[in-house]
């Protein structure tokens, strides 16, 4: 497969006529691609190797607002003009394109949400659990706020903290279900806006032990404090929860965790606080819970 700067340029050119435009001339393709690429000029593009480089990269990551803007310096339809370059990208380029920064994110942290439950530390803890994984919560928010590809780095890198959470089994004794992960995106830059496959580097993943860091589980704390470890919230905010407990128990009495249910009782504000760990605005805790608390009267 053979891919340079005249068949890009003509296929734009292709596409833009025969979707009912003004031909566009080859210089002008040529100056929408470059723009696409992050480039402020043709020659810069062809000073650089990124049209060598393009048949290498797993992600190609288009530069909309570049794009646009050429497109109306040329007096060109600037928002048909950008789509032929995308569409012909997506069509002649065997990396993922991704139509702006905001997509690329979006798709590294899908390729992190896939991955982290496959690293070797956590799926270890995985196994140690004998569960399925009911959520990954690996937030890229570093990446997603700082992330500026104009700043041309060898890589992009972000550090992340956050957990696996996994469905009860409740057939087993109740010691935990989360496994806090701490990890490394590495994303090798091969051009301007073009990169390598992401990896993901595990540094630590551990389950997290109810009763770690109370003295053992002997140790008795603030009810607000503990909710606001199970929900990762802060505790001044936990202190205006209240919530409904339902206990899973077996026909026999086994208590094999409680449910701790916030739907109908926790503050606007605080309720998204709760769900950007707890969807359904809810948390198990085990059986024990409430014998490491001080309950108010």
């Amino acid at each position: 497969m053979k891919v340079d700067l005249s068949a890009l340029a003509f296929a734009v050119r292709q596409l833009y006529a025969a979707r009912g435009y003004h031909p566009l001339s080859t210089g002008h393709a040529q100056q929408l691609i470059a723009s696409a690429l992050g480039h402020g000029t043709l020659a810069a593009l062809q000073a650089s190797t990124d049209v060598k480089k393009l048949l290498e990269a797993v992600h190609v990551v288009v530069d909309d607002l570049r794009l646009n803007a050429r497109g109306e310096e040329l007096q060109l339809d600037s928002t048909a003009a950008a789509l032929a370059v995308l569409d012909v990208f997506k069509d002649q380029l065997p990396g993922t394109v991704h139509r702006d920064t905001s997509a690329f994110v979006d798709a590294l942290q899908e390729f992190v949400n896939e991955q982290t439950p496959n690293e070797g530390r956590v799926a270890s803890e995985i196994d140690a659990i004998y569960g399925s994984v009911e959520e990954v919560y690996m937030p890229l928010e570093e990446i997603d706020e700082d992330l500026d590809l104009d700043v041309e780095t060898e890589a992009l890198s972000a550090g992340i903290a956050g957990h696996v959470a996994m469905e009860v089994d409740r057939d087993r004794p109740y010691a935990g279900h989360i496994i806090d992960v701490e990890a490394t995106l590495i994303v090798d830059r091969l051009g301007k806006r073009l990169f390598a496959r992401p990896e993901l580097d595990v540094e630590h993943a551990q389950q997290r032990w109810y009763g770690d860091d109370r003295g053992g589980g002997t140790a008795k704390i603030l009810l607000a404090q503990a909710l606001a470890e199970v929900l990762g919230i802060e505790e001044a905010d936990a202190e205006s929860l209240d919530f409904i407990e339902v206990a899973n128990e077996s026909v026999d009495g086994v208590l094999y965790d409680i449910v701790l249910e916030f739907d109908k009782t926790a503050p606007p504000d605080i309720a998204d606080k709760i769900r950007a760990l707890h969807p359904t605005l809810s948390v198990r805790v085990p059986p024990d819970f409430f014998e490491h608390v001080h309950r108010p009267d």
